[in-house]
């Protein structure tokens, strides 16, 4: 069973009813098969953890190549599934990979006047790559600190030019 906190109960309440079914259009032959649950026991006991993901990031510069695109990666830093430092390095790794060059290097950002944790950014041209840790989050960052979530997602996608400020 997965933590009560993740939502496991309420998802499946909230996938039982046909409606919800429906307007999902999930057939009623695989809804009746399906043990709605958080995480899926096929899906993760034939999961590879060894897999590395780098590749995927290298793929989608390739294919964006010379547009204007952005990405935004961000981890909760008690993270014990993915840990920030991990995800530091992979994406350092990334942007070196894809001749980014750092722009923001370990800035503070606030959450209503707190530390809310750390920005490193990445560009390279109008493409760019925004790492961001969450101080105080776990490994779901909308679940453990939903108003700093938002306010770095909405500060993301409202930026007007490639300086975001997510403090505000």
């Amino acid at each position: 069973r997965s933590l009560a906190c993740y939502g496991k109960y309420a998802l499946e309440l909230y996938m039982k009813p046909a409606d919800v079914q429906a307007s999902l259009h999930v057939r009623d032959i695989i809804a009746e098969s399906i043990n709605w649950d958080v995480v899926n026991r096929k899906i993760a006991q034939d999961f590879r953890r060894d897999r590395n993901v780098l590749p995927v990031y290298d793929d989608i510069f390739t294919l964006v190549n010379g547009s204007s695109f952005r990405i935004l990666i961000y981890n909760g830093d008690t993270d014990t599934i993915k840990a920030p430092l991990h995800t530091i390095l992979g994406t350092s790794k990334i942007a070196t990979s894809n001749d980014l060059k750092e722009k923001v290097n370990n800035l503070g950002w606030r959450f209503f006047g707190d530390f809310g944790g750390i920005h490193t950014g990445y560009s390279r041209g109008n493409t760019t790559m925004d790492l961001i840790t969450v101080r105080g989050a776990g490994h779901s960052v909308p679940t453990n600190l939903p108003a700093q979530a938002f306010q770095i997602i909405n500060n993301f996608i409202s930026q007007k030019n490639h300086e975001i400020n997510y403090s505000e």
